[in-house]
C-alpha cells in the first residue's frame, strides 16, 4: 500500500472522517458544560494534569467510541454503496490487498485525531505547569488501540452485513453498551454511582470508557492497561478477520480472535475496584519550605501560597498548641464525613478552584478559620434541620476567630452576607462579647475554638463567647 493511495483514502473515503468526527464529538461533549460539568472539576480537570488529560480523554469515549464504530461500518458499505461488491470479489487480487488502505486509512484518522485531542488538552495542561507522569502514556495507548478497535470491528461488521441499517445500529449499540457499562463503573473510591449496582469488575473493564479521577494522584493500575490492550487488540483482530472474509464460513474466524483477545483480558485486568486505581507516590511526596508542605504535583502553587501561609502562620502564633506548618492532603476530599484534622498542622486540600483563584487575604483567612482547624461536617452531607443550625454556628465561630487573628474584618462581613442576617446578627454579638473580653481571655477562647474544630465534640460558638447554645 503505497502513501498515495492511503492519502486519497483519507481524502476521499468515509474512513478519513473517524479522526475529524471523533475530535468534534469529543470537543462538544466536553464544551458543552464548560467550567460546571465533570470534566472541570477543580484540581482533577481534565487540563491540569497529563494523568487527568489521559483519564478523562477515556471518559469522552463514552460518545466518541460509538461515533468511530459508527463511521467504520459507514467505511465498510462502500463495495455495497458503489455496488462493485460483487465484481471485486471476482478479481485475482486478495481480500486482504483490497481492504488495507481504506482500514489503514480508518486507524490513521482515528489515532490522528485522538492525538488532537490529547493535543488541545495537552497545551493547556503545559500552560498550567502540568507535571509530566510516564503512567498516562499507556492509557493513551489503549484509547488509541480501543479506536482503532472500534473502527474496524464496524467496518468488519458492515461487510459482513451490508445494510444501510447497520452503521445506525452498530453505533447505536455501542453507545448503549459504553452508557450502560459506565453506570456500573466504580468510581474513584471504589463504589458506584448512586442508585446502580456494579457489575463485576472484570467486565466493567472491557469498556473503552474510563472514569474520571477522584483525585489528581490518582493512576490507573499497569495491570488494567495491559489487560485493556489485550481485549482491544483482540476486537481489532476480529474486524480484520471479517473485513478479509469473502464467505460466511472465513468470518468464523473472527471468533476464536475475539475470544482470545477476551481470555487474556480476564487473566489480566484486577478482580476488584480496589485493585484498578493507584497512587503516584512520587507526585504525591510532600516538599516543606518555610512552613508550607506541598506535594512535588502542585509545587507550581507555592508562589501563589506562600505569603498567605506564612501570614496565616504568624497570626496563629498567639493560640496555645498552634499547628507550626500548612499541609496539603494528597487525598480526594471525602465522599462523607468531616475532612482530617491534625493538632501540628493545618490540612487543606489542593483544589485549583478553591484556592489558587483566591487573592492573599481570602487564602489566608481560609487557613485561620476556626483557629486552623476544618470544618466538623462533611461538605457532601445532607443536613437536617438540626445539623444546619449547629453548622451556622461553628461557621460563625470560624469565621469570627479568623477575623480577629488577622486584624481584617472583611471576610466575616462577607461571610455574614452570603449566609443571611440572622447568621450576620449572630457574628456580630460574638464579635461584642470578646470586644468585653482582655486580651488573655480573648486568647483562651480562640484555643478552646480550636479544641473544639480539633475533637468535633463541644460547640466551637459556645466556647468563643462563653454562653450555651
Amino acid at each position: 500500500m503505497t502513501g498515495r493511495i492511503l492519502r486519497t483514502e483519507l481524502r476521499r473515503s468515509a474512513a478519513g472522517a473517524a479522526g475529524l468526527v471523533l475530535l468534534l464529538v469529543c470537543l462538544a461533549f466536553v464544551y458543552s458544560t464548560p467550567g460546571r460539568g465533570p470534566f472541570w472539576r477543580d484540581a482533577t480537570a481534565w487540563t491540569a494534569q497529563w494523568g487527568s488529560l489521559a483519564v478523562w480523554s477515556r471518559f469522552m469515549f463514552l460518545l466518541g467510541w460509538p461515533a468511530v464504530v459508527g463511521v467504520g461500518a459507514v467505511a465498510g458499505l462502500r463495495d455495497r454503496r458503489s455496488g462493485i461488491g460483487e465484481l471485486l470479489g471476482t478479481t485475482a487480487r486478495p481480500a486482504w490487498q483490497r481492504i488495507a488502505a481504506p482500514v489503514g486509512a480508518l486507524a490513521l484518522a482515528a489515532v490522528t485525531g485522538y492525538a488532537a485531542l490529547l493535543s488541545v488538552g495537552g497545551v493547556q495542561v503545559a500552560a498550567h505547569d502540568g507535571l509530566p507522569r510516564p503512567w498516562w502514556v499507556p492509557v493513551a495507548f489503549v484509547g488509541s488501540a480501543a479506536l482503532v478497535a472500534g473502527g474496524w470491528l464496524g467496518f468488519g461488521i458492515a461487510r459482513a452485513v451490508p445494510s444501510v441499517l447497520t452503521p445506525p445500529l452498530l453505533a447505536g449499540g455501542a453507545l448503549a453498551g459504553t452508557i450502560g457499562l459506565f453506570l456500573s463503573t466504580p468510581v474513584g473510591d471504589g463504589s458506584t454511582p448512586e442508585g446502580n449496582v456494579g457489575a463485576p469488575v472484570r467486565l466493567l473493564l472491557l469498556s473503552p470508557v474510563l472514569s474520571g479521577p477522584a483525585h489528581p494522584w490518582q493512576t490507573v493500575a499497569g495491570r488494567v492497561s495491559l489487560g485493556q490492550a489485550a481485549w482491544w487488540l483482540g476486537l481489532a483482530g476480529a474486524g480484520l478477520l471479517l473485513a478479509t472474509a469473502a464467505h460466511r464460513r472465513a468470518r468464523v474466524a473472527a471468533v476464536p480472535a475475539a475470544l482470545a483477545g477476551l481470555a487474556a483480558a480476564l487473566v489480566l485486568l484486577p478482580g476488584t475496584a480496589g485493585a484498578v486505581h493507584g497512587v503516584d507516590r512520587a507526585a504525591a511526596a510532600l516538599s516543606c519550605v518555610d512552613g508550607l508542605c506541598l506535594t512535588r504535583l502542585h509545587e507550581p502553587m507555592r508562589r501563589t501560597l506562600r505569603a498567605p501561609a506564612e501570614r496565616a502562620l504568624a497570626a496563629l502564633r498567639v493560640v496555645p498548641g498552634a499547628p507550626a506548618r500548612i499541609e496539603e492532603v494528597p487525598a480526594a476530599e471525602p465522599r462523607s464525613g468531616p475532612p482530617p484534622r491534625r493538632a501540628d498542622a493545618i490540612l487543606f486540600n489542593a483544589d485549583w478552584a478553591q484556592y489558587a483563584g483566591r487573592d492573599g487575604d481570602q487564602l489566608a483567612s481560609a487557613f485561620v478559620l476556626g483557629a486552623g482547624t476544618p470544618s466538623c461536617f462533611g461538605a457532601h452531607d445532607a443536613p437536617d434541620e438540626g445539623t444546619t443550625r449547629r453548622q451556622d454556628r461553628e461557621l460563625v465561630a470560624r469565621h469570627v476567630v479568623a477575623a480577629r487573628l488577622l486584624g481584617d474584618p472583611v471576610p466575616l462581613q462577607k461571610a455574614s452576607s452570603a449566609y443571611g442576617p440572622e447568621v450576620g446578627a449572630t457574628a456580630r454579638e460574638a464579635w461584642l462579647a470578646l470586644d468585653a473580653l482582655d486580651a488573655p481571655a480573648r486568647t483562651a477562647r480562640y484555643a478552646a475554638v480550636r479544641d473544639a474544630g480539633l475533637t468535633c465534640r463541644a460547640d466551637p460558638l459556645a466556647a468563643l463567647t462563653g454562653l450555651a447554645s
